[in-house]
């Protein structure tokens, strides 16, 4: 990365109303030091200002060969561009194609608010866009909050409470470790993809003092069945990651833990809670189903995509899974 002035990128990242945690000095700090994760720092600038911030991260699934052909960018809520201004936006397009050149198969943009103003900056560079739901909660009023809740969420909490669930945040460093097995065996056995052990104890590291990651327990006594962790941006929180003792799935720590945190939002005057993402439109997706018993109000955001090496994109694809299929077998 080009010697940047830190100070300049957190204010810039601040005080921009898209402003968000994905794109600010602290996630680089993260990518940086995570094994698996190679950061992008792309900005442009004027005499007095950024003009543009755009923080991606390259992410390989394995080393090797089928490290260079799983090869991705990501670029969660960016690039920030001032004023919205497109020829800004064509600037810091124009300089990321630039740094990406011959590093990656493809480029993802996942956005996090609409884009429709600027779309065709995108269609110039040739991306691909996407559909793509995420769900908001406005945290402002109680009342919206529980109104948004289905009957059966609610039944399910008041079973919680009533079978002694205890909510509060993570105390001590071993919990924090029992955390993050619960998330990592839950990811394990619904099949989504998951950073390792390490990524986690350096957001922990990275996050937690400052305050920008808050990681709730539900309890039964001194024993941890469920954890959410949320980040902390400017009046937003955003779920993160999320997992809970299979065992005790007749308690609804998952409910639980969704609901006091929605809670915990509206008591320390937060706006909205990010939910995350909701999977495409018309297509049946579980995860989508469950957020959607706390709130229904999905947004469309969608995600640019532009594949940099076609034939390796689906060389690519035909690898992976052929890897899947021998670990399979080892197993």
């Amino acid at each position: 990365m080009d010697k940047i002035n830190i100070n300049r990128w957190a204010n810039f990242i601040l005080q921009h109303p898209n402003g968000n945690i994905f794109q600010s000095p602290e996630f680089y700090n993260l990518y940086i030091k995570y094994s698996k994760y190679e950061p992008i720092v792309v900005y442009t600038e004027d005499d007095d200002s950024f003009t543009g911030m755009l923080l991606a991260v390259i992410q390989k699934e394995h080393s090797g060969i089928i490290g260079r052909l799983s090869a991705r960018s990501i670029i969660i809520g960016g690039p920030i561009i001032k004023n919205n201004d497109p020829r800004y936006l064509h600037e810091i397009m124009a300089k990321y194609f630039d740094t990406i050149k011959g590093k990656v198969i493809y480029t993802q943009f996942r956005n996090l608010w609409d884009w429709s103003d600027l779309k065709s900056v995108f269609e110039t560079y040739k991306f691909k866009y996407e559909e793509h739901l995420d769900i908001l909660i406005d945290l402002t009023d109680v009342n919206k909050i529980e109104q948004g809740i289905s009957k059966n969420k609610k039944r399910n909490i008041i079973k919680s409470q009533n079978k002694g669930l205890i909510f509060r945040e993570i105390q001590t460093e071993k919990e924090y470790h029992e955390g993050i097995n619960l998330i990592l065996s839950t990811y394990k056995k619904i099949g989504l993809p998951c950073p390792s052990k390490e990524y986690f104890e350096l957001s922990y590291k990275e996050f937690s003092p400052s305050g920008l990651l808050k990681i709730f327990g539900a309890f039964i006594e001194d024993r941890l069945i469920g954890v959410r962790m949320e980040l902390i941006f400017k009046d937003k929180i955003y779920d993160w990651y999320a997992g809970a003792d299979e065992k005790m799935s007749n308690k609804y720590p998952n409910d639980f833990l969704i609901y006091n945190i929605l809670m915990w939002g509206n008591e320390n005057e937060f706006r909205v809670f990010d939910f995350g993402g909701a999977g495409k439109p018309n297509v049946p997706y579980g995860v989508r189903d469950h957020k959607l018993k706390f709130s229904n109000n999905l947004v469309e955001f969608g995600r640019f995509e532009y594949i940099h090496k076609p034939c390796f994109f689906k060389f690519g694809k035909i690898g992976l899974k052929f890897y899947k299929l021998i670990n399979d077998i080892r197993k």
